[in-house]
Parts: C-alpha cells; structure tokens; sequence
C-alpha cells in the first residue's frame, strides 16, 4: 500500500518513478517494518517468500498501468463520510480516489489476499459501495462511479458498478445491521 501511495502521490507532482526506484522503496520499507516478532502462519513459507510476492505485485501492476495516465489521482487514504439514513454516519479510507477524463469517478482497492474472489463477490461487496455513496454525497458531478479492486497477487482487476436502487438498498441494509448491533447483548467470538 505504501508504495501505490508513493507512486500515485508523486504523479500528482508530474514525478513519474522509474520501476527500480519503486522496487527500492519498498525494499528500504520492508528492511524497516521487518521483525523476528512478525509471526508467519503458513509454516512453508519465510519472509522472504512473501519480500518476493510484494516485488512481483508491483512490477506487473507498473508494466499493467505504466505511464499511469490513465486517470486524474483526487486523492491516496481520502478519507471519505457516508451519511446514512436515521443519522447514521459512517467513516472510511479509500486507498485511490481517481476521475476519467470523461468525468467517470472510480475508486481503487489494492488487495494484497492470496484469495481471488469472483465478479459475483464484488458486486455484492459493501465497503467500497459505501464509499460510493459517500463520494457522490461530496462530489454532485459523481453520476457515474465505478469501484475497482486490484488483486495484486493474482495481476487482476476486478470492477463492478452499482445504480441508485442498489446504493439504497445497501443503505437501508446497513442501517438495519446497525441496529441489530446496537440491540445485541451477547457477542459470541467465530472462531477462524
């Protein structure tokens, strides 16, 4: 995530990073954030089998989008407000809010999970529906939003579009887990 912050905040300043400066960064990161105390489950695999898939993800993402000019950047980590029906307000942070030139908002998710879920997965996701509906609550022009998930591991990118039905059915759902939530007396633990 840092290092798709770094890219795309240094485009915002017409800085366009060779691959091998980004490579490099990543690698200072990973030097710096790298502790014995970071316990890896899967048993087969070191750190630096999972140093190795970071440097993959981001050299096919760089040949993918390179020269990156595909979209306007609006904002990396934008905070974004979702108000809800029955004052409700929720909170989020995108990892890319970025416009089309022909004014088609998107919002980017970069996956790190070495699951790859199906296009029916994402069109029934809510995370970043709600981002939609908080990006078209502060941006009027915002008619046309579409969520885009990039699942590094894998170089896919997965999009899905939702209409207005759909956002308020969403809404009307979350609400209703809010209160389901708010009334809950007991909070058993999933194992997992």
């Amino acid at each position: 995530h840092e290092t798709m912050e770094r890219l795309y905040k240094d485009l915002n300043y017409a800085k366009l990073n060779p691959l091998y400066e980004l490579l490099s960064f990543y690698r200072a990161r990973w030097e710096q954030e790298w502790t014995e105390e970071i316990i890896i489950v899967r048993k087969e695999y070191t750190a630096g089998h999972y140093q190795a898939v970071g440097e993959r993800c981001i050299n096919d993402y760089y040949q993918r989008y390179h020269p990156f000019n595909q979209t306007r950047t609006l904002g990396i980590e934008r905070e974004v407000a979702i108000s809800l029906p029955k004052d409700h307000h929720l909170k989020g942070y995108m990892d890319r809010l970025a416009q089309q030139s022909d004014g088609v908002y998107e919002i980017h998710d970069y996956k790190t999970s070495g699951h790859l879920p199906g296009q029916p997965d994402v069109d029934q996701d809510r995370q970043l529906a709600l981002y939609q509906i908080g990006v078209q609550q502060e941006f009027r022009d915002a008619t046309q939003v579409r969520l885009i998930w990039h699942y590094m591991a894998f170089d896919k990118t997965l999009m899905s579009e939702r209409n207005q039905q759909q956002l308020e059915e969403l809404q009307h759902s979350v609400v209703e887990l809010i209160k389901e939530i708010e009334s809950a007396k007991e909070f058993p633990p999933r194992k997992s």
